[in-house]
């Protein structure tokens, strides 16, 4: 059954290939004190489409996975925060429990910064679905400009 499951997701990806994606992204950044800075990604997602959660199961679809190039004078400060309104569900399509969300996600990432450091720059790696299909994973880069 998962088999099938997968090659019925394979043939929804190839059907909708060519679609825009229905997640619009912002990034920006704030100063909280000296020296540390609140980076925020956000994204913008189109009903009736979903974004998945970073934590969700990698038995199901791709997690949302953000990465921070490295670069000197940039420290990350605790953990990648999820904020927006979290659906836990065992999915039909990938019979797992997936971790999603719908209309709006924010990225939180709290930053120690040198002064020397002029933009933070990654990148996003993300999948969205309807419930009835799914487009498959895309990469968004972004270059987040820092004023000190």
């Amino acid at each position: 059954m998962k088999l099938l499951s997968f090659v019925l997701f394979l043939c929804f990806c190839l059907s909708v290939s060519g679609q825009t994606s229905p997640i619009s992204w912002d990034f920006s950044q704030e100063k909280i004190k000296e020296n540390v800075y609140a980076v925020t990604l956000s994204a913008d997602i189109e009903s009736p489409w979903y974004m998945y959660s970073q934590h969700t199961d990698p038995a199901g679809p791709v997690p949302t996975k953000i990465t921070f190039d490295e670069q000197e004078g940039v420290e990350l400060v605790r953990n990648l925060e999820e904020k927006g309104n979290l659906i836990k569900e065992v999915s039909e399509l990938f019979e797992v429990e997936v971790l999603k969300f719908k209309n709006e996600l924010n990225f939180v990432q709290k930053l120690r910064l040198d002064d020397s450091v002029k933009s933070i720059s990654g990148t996003v790696l993300f999948m969205t679905c309807d419930g009835n299909r799914c487009l498959p994973p895309t990469e968004v880069k972004f270059d987040i400009p820092i004023e000190q």
